[in-house]
């Protein structure tokens, strides 16, 4: 029914003003239309030029987003994304107050885990996690779903609550064994605990595919050092240093380098 009335009825309209009332008549309807739908859509349009933009040159993509935050007709769901990526950029102030004006809108369940997991970065950035754990951990008892428990795995992991983290990514995993962040929450979680052979063969798997975040190379990198085989640890860690490490990275690109390079000065001591 919407799409009849954006879409159809307008093109109906602009046909009969051809007809009934002549060439230049039809043109003008034409062209207002036409500029009455760049208007609505405008936000949108400035979106996906800052996503597009975003993966090649960071501040054009977020000047972009900005542009289309200030229209104030964008969507929650670019509102949130948008948030999200001031997140990634190191931007808690941006990312604040982007997240601020999604706060209240009405949300479809879905959407408001997606905002909850944001402020539960948010407020891990700005220092305080356990808060971080609790607004997680209220979500997850509102339904399951795989960006509160791939989030409340990890922060979980970096508060130290070892039994806690073991229980959360373990069921996780049961709810979706193929998401990435699950996968390596829980494979940290096992050698965190000691159970290298568990995590050894869940890195394996995991990295065996073309993952999109250094991370999980980085962490299997740490199991196999575990493991004593330290040449290979520094492959998979090299090879963490070949992707992008964003401000949500739990471990800074400078830590993987430092890491290499006290392993490295080991095995010249043997």
């Amino acid at each position: 029914m919407q799409h009849i009335l954006t879409v159809f009825l307008p093109a109906a309209l602009v046909f009969c003003m051809f007809r009934l009332g002549g060439m230049q008549l039809g043109l003008l309807t034409l062209c207002v239309y036409l500029i009455v739908a760049i208007f609505i859509k405008l936000p949108d349009i400035l979106m996906i030029q800052g996503a597009k933009a975003y993966k090649k040159n960071p501040e054009k993509g977020l000047a972009y987003m900005e542009k289309a935050f200030r229209t104030k007709r964008l969507r929650t769901e670019y509102i949130l994304y948008y948030g999200f990526v001031c997140l990634k950029a190191g931007r808690l102030e941006d990312a604040e107050r982007v997240l601020d004006a999604a706060a209240h809108k009405k949300m479809k369940p879905e959407t408001a885990r997606r905002a909850a997991v944001n402020r539960a970065l948010l407020v891990w950035k700005k220092g305080d996690i356990a808060k971080a754990i609790s607004i997680l951990e209220d979500q997850l008892k509102q339904g399951k779903d795989a960006a509160v428990y791939g989030t409340l795995g990890q922060l979980l992991l970096l508060n130290g609550q070892l039994q806690r983290a073991m229980e959360v990514n373990q069921d996780a995993y049961a709810f979706d064994k193929y998401d990435e962040a699950i996968t390596d929450n829980l494979a940290l979680t096992y050698r965190l605990c000691g159970d290298l052979d568990s995590s050894y063969t869940m890195y394996k798997e995991l990295t065996g595919k073309k993952l999109g975040v250094p991370i999980p190379y980085y962490h299997y990198g740490e199991t196999l050092y575990a493991m004593g085989r330290k040449e290979e640890a520094i492959e998979m860690m090299e090879k963490a240093l070949s992707y992008s490490f964003s401000s949500l990275a739990v471990v800074s690109k400078e830590k993987v380098e430092t890491r290499i390079a006290e392993i490295n000065a080991e095995i010249k001591k043997i």
